[in-house]
Formats: C-alpha cells, structure tokens, sequence
C-alpha cells in the first residue's frame, strides 16, 4: 500500500452499483422491504431510477440544475493511535504480508461523506437509501481488496440546503468511518536537497515547477 484516496474507490461502488441497478431494477426488491412500503413505491421507485440520471462527482459541487446527484466529499483524515516504524520482521496487520524495513506507515482513520441531493425530499431520501445499500452490499469486497478496516456506515437527518432556499434542495449524507494503512519510503528523500520557495510578488498565485 501507499497513500490511499478512497474517494475513488466510493465513486466507483457508487457509479458500477446503479449501473447494476438500471440493468437489473429486481436489485430494487432488496433494497426497500414491499411489506412495509408497500407495492406501488416499490414501483414508482423502479419507474424514476429507471428514468432518471443520477449524477456522481466529487466534492461539495452541487449544481441545482444537474439533480439528482451523489457527491463524494474527500474525507477527513486524522492518525491512528499506533505508528508503524521500522516493520523489521512484521507483518502487516491489515494485509497479513511481510514488509521490508524500508517503509515506515501509519494506520489513519478516515470519516468520508456521500451526499445525495435532490429538490425533493422523498427523492433524497430514496437515492441516500441506495447509495448506503451499495456500501453495506460492497464492505466485504473493499475490506479484501483495497485493506480497508473497521468500516462503519451511518446517515446524517435531512436537511435542506439553506443558502439554495426558498428554493427547494435537500440532502442527506451517508457517513462512512474506517482504518487504512498509508506508507511511504524511507528510500526516497524528496526533499533532501529542496528550496524553501517564498513568492514576494504579490500578483503570483502558482508556484510554477
């Protein structure tokens, strides 16, 4: 492992799981329970994603024109209670595999936002539904594949979104909480030899490299 940017890999369950749910709309019948909604939303909820173009980018870029839409927000990232050091004859815990001494990491905890938006409440609700389904339905896979750990999936109330108002447009936020492992070479001593850049004109807004 590296540096992890697990906003790519939630776009992906997001965008490869609604495709799978256009394809196969019966995916729907597991998602909501008939018996307690009842036949005709079962329905209608087939009919508008079947209809509808749901969105997915990246960040708080809610466009009240390109609704309804998920936007995966880049996480919060805070350090683990443990730093891995020298890894000398260990293992990495979240994959199991020998890692050389050359690396040092860190377990970090991650806390990333999936915001579904939409100008109607029901809507929001609908598509937040799916998109934490899909989360719940693709743990395992991104425990396995990508070393995620301690995944936690929750939801924030509805809200609407006030500077749109009196507009109507609301969201709600799948909250996903978990561990990974970033590490790095001890071997690649990027800034060895660096120059401290400070930008005394004014006018200059990029450091151009």
């Amino acid at each position: 492992m590296s540096i992890l940017l697990p906003e790519k890999i939630f776009q992906s369950i997001l965008t490869s799981g609604l495709a799978s749910i256009k394809a196969t709309p019966t995916i729907l019948d597991d998602i909501f329970d008939e018996d307690v909604l009842g036949e005709t939303f079962i329905t209608q909820a087939k009919a508008y994603i079947a209809a509808k173009t749901i969105r997915v980018a990246q960040g708080y870029t809610i466009d009240d024109n390109r609704l309804p839409s998920w936007h995966v927000v880049p996480p919060s990232i805070s350090p683990g209670e443990e730093f891995i050091g020298e890894y000398a004859n260990e293992q990495d815990f979240a994959t199991g595999e020998s890692v050389g001494d050359m690396y040092e990491g860190s377990l970090q905890t991650y806390n990333l936002r999936i915001i579904s938006a939409s100008d109607n409440a029901d809507v929001t609700m609908l598509i937040e539904a799916i998109a934490r389904y899909l989360l719940f339905a693709n743990r395992n896979t991104v425990e396995e594949t990508y070393g995620l750990i301690e995944i936690s999936i929750s939801a924030t109330d509805l809200d609407p979104v006030y500077q749109h108002l009196p507009q109507n447009l609301f969201y709600r936020s799948s909250i996903v909480s978990f561990k990974a492992l970033n590490t790095w070479s001890k071997e690649f001593p990027i800034i060895t030899d660096a120059t401290i850049f400070a930008k005394f004109n004014t006018n200059e807004i990029y450091f151009e490299i």
